[in-house]
């Protein structure tokens, strides 16, 4: 009942409280109103505090600006990025230095200083690239585009060509044709084009039959126009831009193979990458990159671009990878060096075993090749020893031959003489006895002076062979060559009736030379005997050629040439030389060849032996001619 009683009691206290107790909530709320306030005093000095270095110093902020084709620094969205940096970072002032991009790109030491002269740099992604590598940027922010609740990249190429070209619809079909492209290091209207056909083809080297560089995406333009380019290469909505500020009609253009517009509606011809990027340098504090980035952030979007918190650039660095460029230019070299770094140990115990193996090999073949040239110079040595043994042999075999022969010769003309002087006296008898008939019958009168005319030769001969054995030298006296000839064949057709005919011709018509007149006719009746009876070896047998050639007044040259069976090295050797007992002609007892030579090296006279192509041999010999020699250019020169 007690409790009951107080309930209504405790309701009324609350709805009318006591002066005492509003006036002790009252102190209560002032209090803490108080303690709030000078809280938010302390929040607002120290913020003061943070930021007086960043509005207080004097010093400018440096931003550096890359320009490309896809990045200038003339579009309407940098100028204004620029001009929200200049108030944001008010009092402070705002330098701008715009670099070109390819200059930018090809020159390194350039790059590396831009981390040093400036604060912030605003840059194609495939530049920061290149200098993230290196060192010295942060990124920031990353341009962007709103695409519904998302944004998309704006990094990429656009393929266009004439509206009226039906023959390139497909990036596959601009294999062999000539394109324009702003820039060889632009992500945005070239490079992402290379990664997207170096997908499709692996070799880029020589897709295109001309690549054309032409500095700007207005150049590019007018390029495909006027038909100079097959196609051109810009970066992604350029062309909407164009169109949207009608400098260029659309229906005047058209894309090859466009993606689908989502994300981003543009039309595009290649994937998305990030394009312009804003970083930081080394040499910016932490609060300006802070207070750069809010600035970045809260600026609203110009022509539909805004900034947005950088992406991950992993998609640049494959295209950089998979195209060499940037950072990667000598990426396989890279390898390489990384991997000889790492197994170095190993690749140098293999190297070593491989050169140790290398080094036995050379030195087993050098030693291999050293005992061949032993063993062949053994072998040289022992054939040429047995050849000389052989040839020795033949030698000793010839002077037995020779000796016996010039013994039986010797013999035979001790002999023949008592014979032949007989065979004068009754050719004698018969012209005295029949002197009448003889003048009556013109044919006995022929064959007496025959007989008497060889027996005549034969005691000649006979005569020689005697001084030859007493080893008198008979008188030389002067004959004529021509007769010299004519007499040898006349005596060769009388010896052999069936031999092969003999084709004489001469150019002179007079040749003195100074000699034995018999041992002439022997020397060419020898060499007429074996040329005729080489060509008799033929199924057809041919004739023999016997030329006369006064080549100079000093010299006649005497050419006996026939057809016949090849001749073999070792029988030519034979021939050459003269050695005797070689038979060159059938039948024979070797000694003809020999005598040739005997007699030519008696009358001054060189002998040259040659073989014809088609079988055969060629004699020359070359006599020596006494003065007045005349030449008898009516004649035919014999061509041989």
């Amino acid at each position: 009942m007690a409790s009951s009683n107080n309930m209504p009691l405790a309701r009324t206290e609350l709805r009318a409280p006591s002066r005492s107790c509003r006036s002790q909530r009252i102190a209560r709320l002032a209090s803490v109103a108080l303690g709030l306030g000078m809280a938010a005093l302390c929040a607002q000095a120290a913020s003061a505090a943070d930021a007086a270095p960043l509005h207080t110093s004097g010093t400018p902020v440096r931003v550096g600006i890359v320009s490309t084709s896809a990045n200038s620094a003339e579009s309407s969205f940098i100028r204004e990025t620029l001009e929200r940096l200049r108030s944001g970072f008010a009092p402070r002032t705002l330098t701008v230095d715009v670099l070109d991009g390819a200059a930018a790109a090809s020159d390194m030491k350039a790059r590396d200083s831009l981390a040093q002269s400036h604060d912030l740099l605003i840059a194609p992604s495939e530049f920061l690239l290149q200098d993230e590598a290196l060192g010295g940027f942060t990124r920031l922010v990353t341009k962007a585009r709103r695409a519904g609740e998302r944004y998309a990249d704006t990094g990429g190429t656009t393929v266009v060509v004439r509206a009226d070209r039906r023959d390139i619809r497909s990036l596959d079909e601009l294999s062999g044709k000539s394109i324009a492209a702003p820039s060889p290091d632009a992500l945005s209207g070239w490079l992402s084009l290379l990664g997207e056909i170096k997908v499709r083809h692996r070799h880029i080297d020589d897709f295109f039959a001309r690549t054309d560089f032409v500095g700007g995406s207005g150049a590019v333009i007018e390029a495909v126009l006027s038909g100079r380019a097959d196609a051109g290469a810009l970066p992604v909505c350029l062309l909407e831009e164009l169109a949207r500020t009608k400098r260029l009609p659309l229906e005047a253009l058209r894309v090859v193979e466009p993606r689908p517009q989502t994300p981003l509606a543009c039309l595009r011809s290649t994937a998305l990458y990030p394009e312009t990027v804003i970083a930081s340098s080394a040499a910016a504090d932490e609060h300006l990159a802070k207070e750069a980035t809010r600035i970045l952030l809260e600026m609203p979007p110009e022509e539909e671009n805004e900034w947005i918190v950088s992406r991950n650039h992993a998609d640049v660095v494959h295209l950089a990878q998979s195209l060499e460029f940037g950072p990667y230019k000598d990426l396989r070299r890279s390898r390489l060096y990384t991997v000889l770094r790492e197994h170095l140990p190993v690749i140098a115990a293999i190297g070593l075993f491989v050169l140790l193996l290398l080094t036995n090999e050379w030195r087993l073949h050098a030693l291999l090749r050293k005992r061949s040239r032993e063993l062949e110079q053994t072998e040289r040595a022992k054939a040429r020893a047995e050849k000389a043994g052989r040839d020795m042999r033949e030698r000793l075999a010839a002077l037995q031959t020779r000796g016996m022969v010039s013994h039986l010769s010797s013999m035979l003309a001790h002999e023949l003489k008592q014979p032949l002087a007989a065979i004068f006296n009754r050719c004698d008898v018969v012209k005295l006895r029949l002197n009448d008939a003889l003048n009556d019958d013109d044919e006995s009168a022929e064959a007496v002076l025959g007989i008497e005319g060889s027996a005549a030769r034969i005691a000649s001969i006979v005569e020689r062979v005697r001084g030859y054995a007493r080893k008198e030298e008979a008188p030389r006296t002067q004959c004529e060559l021509n007769a010299v000839l004519r007499a040898t064949i006349d005596t060769y057709l009388v010896e052999t009736p069936n031999g092969m005919p003999i084709d004489f011709s001469s150019n002179a018509a007079s040749v003195p030379v100074n000699g034995i007149e018999i041992e002439l006719e022997l020397l060419f009746l020898n060499l007429i005997r074996n040329a005729s009876s080489a060509a008799a070896m033929l199924e057809s047998p041919s004739i023999v050629n016997l030329d006369l050639i006064l080549t100079d007044p000093d010299c006649a040259v005497v050419m006996i040439s026939n057809d016949g069976p090849k001749v073999p090295d070792e029988a030519f050797r034979r021939i050459a030389e003269g050695t005797p007992g070689f038979a060159s002609a059938t039948g024979g007892l070797g000694m003809g060849l020999s005598i040739v030579h005997l007699i030519a090296d008696r009358h001054a006279i060189e002998l040259r032996f040659r073989r014809r192509r088609t079988g055969g041999l060629v004699v020359e010999a070359r006599v020596p001619v006494v003065a007045n020699a005349k030449k008898n250019d009516e004649l035919p020169h014999p061509d041989n």
